[in-house]
């Protein structure tokens, strides 16, 4: 079975909506479904916003349902000056850019007495999105906090590239992945850009969301067609 994730109910509603035979389990605010997708048996969920939603559902899956790998879907904001709106970004890997123990020897983004830091996607997974004909996708380190960036090009925030090469931020994903990580659970973390981060993106937020979830969707499907 293959887990698919995202934080916000656009993300994921198609995803939702096209399984087969789909059976529902409610777990307190969440709404677990499960059927088949492209031939293969997936659960898809909603977490939430936010690194702790991520993280307590992520787990919740796992315990539950078993799945062999976690693919996490969605929208996030660009760091990298080359990356535009629209563009998919497949995550080679992501950190906490809000975990900050420095002032006790730590590098930024290290839990704290821990090895944990950067955690990386799976390879093969990697590559198994890479391979995508549809259309080109783009690759780069993902950084999770629990702020929205809305000023990314802030001298108080130069740290999220300079220091940590980030080329794109957003809420949850690194929670995700060091919950698969840490119960080795292959991992891989998909953003489809939907701003600079810089507080100013254009047009129909909700019309750009629900093309962006469409493309998602089909690169979804390509993937669980391959895996």
């Amino acid at each position: 079975m293959i887990a698919i994730i995202a934080a916000m109910q656009p993300e994921i509603k198609l995803i939702k909506d096209s399984v087969e035979n789909p059976e529902k389990i409610v777990w307190k605010d969440w709404e677990f479904v499960c059927g088949k997708l492209s031939g293969k048996e997936i659960v898809a969920v909603q977490t939430g916003v936010g690194k702790v939603l991520a993280a307590l559902v992520t787990q919740r899956m796992i315990d539950v349902f078993s799945p062999s790998a976690i693919i996490m879907t969605g929208i996030a904001g660009a760091l990298n000056p080359d990356l535009h709106r629209g563009d998919i970004v497949v995550g080679t890997d992501c950190l906490q850019h809000d975990m900050d123990a420095t002032v006790f020897g730590f590098k930024r983004g290290q839990i704290p007495y821990t090895d944990y830091r950067i955690i990386e996607s799976d390879p093969a997974l990697v590559a198994a999105a890479l391979s995508y004909p549809a259309e080109k996708l783009r690759t780069g380190r993902i950084l999770t906090g629990d702020q929205f960036v809305t000023g990314s090009g802030d001298a108080a925030l130069s740290y999220l590239t300079d220091e940590l090469e980030g080329d794109v931020v957003e809420m949850e994903g690194a929670a995700a992945g060091l919950t698969a990580k840490v119960n080795d659970i292959p991992f891989l973390l998909i953003r489809v850009i939907s701003d600079k981060a810089d507080g100013k993106a254009k047009g129909s937020y909700q019309k750009f969301l629900k093309s962006a979830s469409e493309r998602s969707f089909h690169l979804i499907e390509y993937l669980l067609e391959g895996i």
